[in-house]
């Protein structure tokens, strides 16, 4: 298991990048889930990006996570979008239905 780090990027007003790294999974995501939705409910985030380039996992803690931060970012009218998806990744959230509720993009 390869624990779970994040890392905050504002490139400008309202945008907000959270870059991960490791495994999006269970305890990882238990320790840090609290830090994650803090940024996402911060007031002026509008355009909220998650960076996946350097996950390697996800498990259902980690896509039930997302469900939830597609919740409050569509309570705050925000956009939420993933981008850098591995195949393994990206084909986890295809069959979950997760992709019809966030936005994929490619980068």
């Amino acid at each position: 298991m390869a624990d779970l780090k994040i890392s905050a990027e504002r490139p400008e007003k309202g945008y907000f990048i959270l870059r991960l790294t490791g495994e999006f999974e269970g305890l990882s995501i238990v320790n840090l889930r609290e830090k994650i939705m803090d940024y996402l409910k911060e007031k002026d985030v509008r355009n909220f990006m998650v960076d996946f380039s350097g996950v390697t996992y996800i498990d259902s803690t980690g896509v039930g996570l997302l469900i939830e931060m597609a919740r409050v970012a569509a309570d705050k009218q925000a956009t939420l979008g993933l981008i850098n998806l591995n195949d393994n990744i990206k084909k986890v959230l295809v069959l979950t239905k997760v992709d019809k509720i966030l936005k994929i993009y490619a980068q």
